[in-house]
């Protein structure tokens, strides 16, 4: 078991791990960063393929982001220049549908691929697209480009 830790005895245990960061609690606090108007660093992000595919993305758009250390990640989004998530990448992983509320922040209309990710069963966003149409945000669905 390559994940795991075997504990075998009764001995006292002494010591200390590392743990990384939460995937979910990342990649949405990496898409939050980009609503600020100056650099952002956050401290033990995951290096994961999520993570990794979420920073792809959001460079296409125009962020820069970098890990500056082993797990410490610095994101400036103030170089956004589009508003159109790409199709290919952003359907991918499921967290790409967040990137709404930063583009819509910057541009005030924004293009978002459906979201992406595992098909681990039924997830469905319309408590947010609900949401968002609560703020007055109009929210449309083309099924022939998939935005």
């Amino acid at each position: 078991m390559e994940d795991a830790f075997i504990i075998q005895g009764g001995n006292t245990l002494k010591g200390e791990i590392v743990l990384s960061g939460a995937k979910n609690v990342a990649l949405k606090t990496i898409i939050g960063a980009l609503l600020f108007d100056s650099k952002v660093v956050l401290k033990n992000v995951p290096r994961i393929g999520d993570v990794i595919e979420l920073l792809h993305l959001i460079k296409k758009l125009g962020a820069r982001a970098e890990f500056i250390d082993k797990n410490t990640l610095e994101i400036d989004g103030r170089k956004l220049e589009s508003n159109k998530v790409d199709l290919l990448h952003g359907s991918k992983i499921r967290v790409s549908f967040m990137l709404f509320a930063p583009l819509l922040h910057k541009f005030k209309e924004c293009y978002i691929p459906n979201p992406g990710g595992c098909r681990i069963g039924e997830r469905p966003i319309t408590r947010i697209t609900k949401g968002m149409r609560s703020f007055g945000i109009k929210v449309a669905y083309d099924t022939k480009n998939g935005y």
